[in-house]
Formats: C-alpha cells, sequence, structure tokens
C-alpha cells in the first residue's frame, strides 16, 4: 500500500484525509470490501455499530478507531490526496487476464459498447476518463447527452467540447436524447443505438461508466469476460437492497447474499464500478416509464436497472477479484455536482437521504409492477 500524499494544509486536516485515504486503500482489498460492507450498513440504517462487526471478532477498540475514520471517509469535503495524474497512473499498472485462445475467439464475435454520461460543468474532464480505457476492445464508445441537462433550456452542452471529444477517437460517438431521464441516460441511448444495428441483440454487450472515475486496466475485459462466459449483468460493486432499508426485493431462488468473495450474487449492482449488460437483457421500454413517472426511481439509477432485472429474472453478479480492484476516483468526483450526489432539485444528498431515496424508489417499483397486466411484463 502507497503512503498517501499529505496535503499542505491544517495538521487535523491533514491527519483526517490520511486516513481517509488509507480507509480507500483498505476498502479495496477483499477483506476490506467485506468489512466495510458492513460498516456501511451501520451508517446507513443506524444499526448499533458494535453489534454489527462484532461478528468479525474485532477488538473494540479498532471498532472505535475504524468508526471515526469512515465517518471521515464520507464527509464529502475531503478530496483524494493524490492527483488525478497519479490516479490516472495508478490503474494503468493494474493487471489484466490474459484469455486464452478460445476465449479470446468468442470476445471477438461480440459487439462492446463503453457508455457513460455527464453534466456540461464535467464535460471537460471526461478526456481523464477516457484516457484509461481499452478502447482495442470496443466496437464503439458512447456519450449519452440530453439536450438540455436536467430539461433546463440554460444547461447546454459546449459545442467545442464536443468536437473535442469526436476528435479524441473516432471510436467515439455522441449520443443525443430530447429528454434528461437523470443517470441512467449512460444505459437507455446506448442500448437503443445498438440494437438499431445490424447483428444479434445477444452478441451485444454494454459498459456503463462514471464520468469522474478511472478503472483499472483488466476491470473492462474482465466484466465483459464473465459475462459472454456466464448470464446477466455483471458489475465490479454491488449490494443487497437490505443494505438500505429495502425490504422487499425480487430474488431468484438460487441467489446468495451478496459478500466479498470473487463471484457474488446480489441485489443491487452499483454504476459507479462499472457495470456490463447483455443489450438482450434490457426493458428500455420500462427503464423510461419508471424514469418520467417517478424522480426517486430517476435519481436511483442503480437500484431501478437492477430491480427491473430482476422482475425479469436476470441475475445480477459482483466480480471482486485481482482485475477488478483499484479504481480511483478523481478529483472533482468529490463535489456537490456528482450526478449520483444530486437530489430531485438539484441539491446534493447525503447517505441517509440517498437510502431514503432508494426506499422511496422500491416501494413505487413495487406498485408499479402491481398495477402492470402481466401481458405488459417482459
Amino acid at each position: 500500500m502507497s503512503v498517501p500524499k499529505i496535503p499542505a494544509f491544517g495538521t487535523a486536516t491533514s491527519i483526517a484525509c490520511t486516513a481517509r485515504q488509507l480507509t480507500l486503500d483498505f476498502r479495496n482489498t477483499q477483506d476490506g470490501a467485506d468489512f466495510f460492507k458492513l460498516v456501511d450498513e451501520s451508517l446507513t440504517l443506524h444499526k448499533p455499530f458494535d453489534k454489527i462487526v462484532s461478528v468479525k471478532n474485532v477488538i473494540d477498540v479498532f471498532l472505535k478507531i475504524t468508526r471515526i475514520i469512515v465517518l471521515i471517509n464520507v464527509l464529502p469535503s475531503c478530496k483524494n490526496q493524490i492527483t488525478d495524474e497519479e490516479a490516472i497512473e495508478s490503474v494503468k499498472n493494474t493487471p489484466k487476464r490474459l484469455l486464452d485462445t478460445a476465449s479470446r475467439q468468442k470476445l471477438k464475435k461480440y459487439e462492446i459498447y463503453f457508455s457513460l454520461t455527464t453534466s456540461p460543468e464535467r464535460i471537460p474532464h471526461l478526456q481523464q476518463v477516457l484516457s484509461t480505457l481499452d478502447f482495442d476492445l470496443a466496437t464503439a464508445v458512447f456519450i449519452s447527452l440530453p439536450k438540455y441537462y436536467r430539461n433546463d433550456p440554460q444547461n447546454v452542452y459546449s459545442d467545442s467540447f464536443l468536437a473535442e471529444l469526436r476528435n479524441y477517437s473516432n471510436k467515439i460517438e455522441i449520443l443525443r436524447e430530447e429528454e434528461d431521464l437523470g443517470p441512467v441516460m449512460k444505459l437507455i441511448p446506448a442500448v437503443k443505438e445498438a440494437r438499431q444495428r445490424p447483428g444479434s441483440w445477444f452478441e451485444k454487450v454494454v459498459m456503463t461508466l462514471d464520468d469522474d472515475t478511472v478503472y483499472p486496466m483488466g476491470l473492462p475485459q474482465e466484466l465483459v469476460y464473465q459475462t459472454i462466459q456466464g448470464s446477466g449483468a455483471f458489475g465490479g460493486s454491488g449490494r443487497d437492497a437490505s443494505d438500505f432499508g429495502v425490504r422487499e426485493f425480487p430474488r431468484l431462488v438460487e441467489e446468495s447474499r451478496c459478500d466479498s468473495k470473487d463471484i457474488s450474487a446480489c441485489d443491487i449492482l452499483e454504476g459507479f464500478h462499472g457495470v456490463v449488460y447483455r443489450v438482450s437483457d434490457i426493458e428500455v421500454d420500462q427503464l423510461e416509464r419508471i424514469a418520467k413517472k417517478s424522480k426517486d426511481c430517476r435519481f436511483s439509477d442503480d437500484l431501478m436497472i437492477s430491480y427491473v432485472l430482476a422482475k425479469a429474472q436476470v441475475k445480477r453478479t459482483q466480480v471482486n477479484n485481482r482485475y477488478t480492484r483499484g479504481f480511483q476516483q478523481l478529483s472533482y468526483g468529490f463535489e456537490e455536482n456528482a450526478l449520483h450526489r444530486m437530489g430531485q432539485d438539484g441539491v446534493p444528498t447525503n447517505n441517509h437521504e440517498h437510502a431514503s431515496r432508494y426506499r422511496k424508489c422500491a416501494d413505487f417499483l413495487k406498485n408499479y409492477f402491481l398495477d402492470q397486466p402481466q401481458s405488459a411484463l417482459p
């Protein structure tokens, strides 16, 4: 583990931010992912922290220290203390699976689309994310944008920045939609575009990415590899619905609880760590209708997508191995304008409000599917 850089301001802040970076480094290990999943339950659901983690037989002193570190970790004011350049360099040094001949041949049969969305404020930073992607793997890289961000005619995307993105690579394609449906824009336009192109929907996959995260070099190939070897959607991070206090969630009988194993069935795949979907599995019309009907779901895209997949009996699987670990969030990812932190009215939300929105969205989805005639369901 590299020692995080100490910022040149205030001793207390330096210590806090150093603790935060150490926490992030630990979270990127298998033990850390499992441990902090329990910690997140405590913070989100107000459960007694010591009771949850006591199952791990952690000594009491360490619990108290860790509680402080985790609280520091969720403070948005403490930015990543390595520079964006260092973050980009670190992910370029991560391992990539060596595929056998049969797997390489199978991979070549698939059309692989990377897709992401962003805001007018963040589009100047997008080339940093693009610089870490394996363009050789991608058939095309979609940047999906609404005509007006948050459907406000004052929030437009700069033509000059769009031109720069097109010039970055001949694989980049800008997809435009009339209406802004929120963060799910990184998926819906890409699936629509992929379906319009010749070929089997089953042999087309879309990998969604965040606009403020740089990914391990082996992660895209690994998630695509797992997808074409198995069935359903595969992502780098997952959660159980109960982590957010969502009590009812459609599950397949054989699904087990989401944990830190290399391969683990989860209720919800979290988009920040990358998710690969088969184009044939995505119910675009359902997602569009839900995003238009419920603002809670519009800004709970991970839950909404996973719930719709679950209703269609599509598995969601977390891949937690050496090829998927080591992502880095860029410095602007801690700012209040992050898509995942924005509420219905453009106001940043905290962890508890995020969990509350998930629960409201889950309630809406339950009633939505109860009201649908069986013929309208996938």
